[in-house]
């Protein structure tokens, strides 16, 4: 968990704080009004080939707010027009991953059931953070196989907010999820 927190912290290739955040970015985010902005930080990373920039802002709360913008600075999107992914964490740990397309509303891709809302139950707290500092000493780079433990349960929604389908998931894929590794 300190690994992850001070992975946020540096926000690999970041851009500095001193500097401000683009005017046609904040109109983006503003779509979102579930995310607060009153005070952030973000990341500006080049991907696929230099050609567009994914942003991330992490807000004061711990909620992270990403989308990806062409060169031009234009809104780009993920998988079946979904614009942005939020993370949000409550005491240190993933607790919700929900995505939205361009409008700002909040939406899933119709080949998964319009999944929007991910939300992740903590069964077994002590017995996962002992598994997610194997994984770490690994670098994420471990298939743990412990689904059968029940350790977190993966709620998945609809856009309107409708239980599509509840499972457990093992802690190497908790891990990637509390790793910002999900993209629709």
């Amino acid at each position: 968990m300190k690994c992850f927190c001070f992975l946020l912290f540096l926000w690999h290739g970041s851009v500095a704080n001193s500097q401000s955040l683009d005017t046609q970015y904040i109109k983006y985010i503003k779509r979102i009004e579930s995310f607060n902005m009153e005070r952030y930080t973000f990341n500006i990373s080049s991907i696929e080939s230099g050609n567009v920039k994914e942003i991330d802002i992490k807000n004061d709360l711990g909620a992270v707010l990403r989308f990806k913008v062409d060169i031009g600075g234009n809104l780009n999107v993920y998988y079946l027009d979904l614009a942005f992914i939020l993370y949000e964490f409550r005491s240190g740990w993933i607790r919700k991953i929900t995505t939205f397309g361009p409008d700002g509303k909040m939406g899933g891709p119709i080949d998964f059931n319009d999944r929007a809302k991910i939300i992740f139950i903590i069964k077994k707290p002590v017995e996962l953070r002992s598994k997610l500092k194997i994984i770490d000493e690994a670098e994420g780079n471990i298939a743990m196989n412990d689904t059968d433990e029940e350790l977190v349960l993966q709620r998945n929604f609809n856009s309107k907010n409708e239980l599509i389908k509840e499972y457990y998931i093992s802690s190497d894929d908790y891990w990637d999820m509390h790793h910002l590794q999900f993209r629709p």
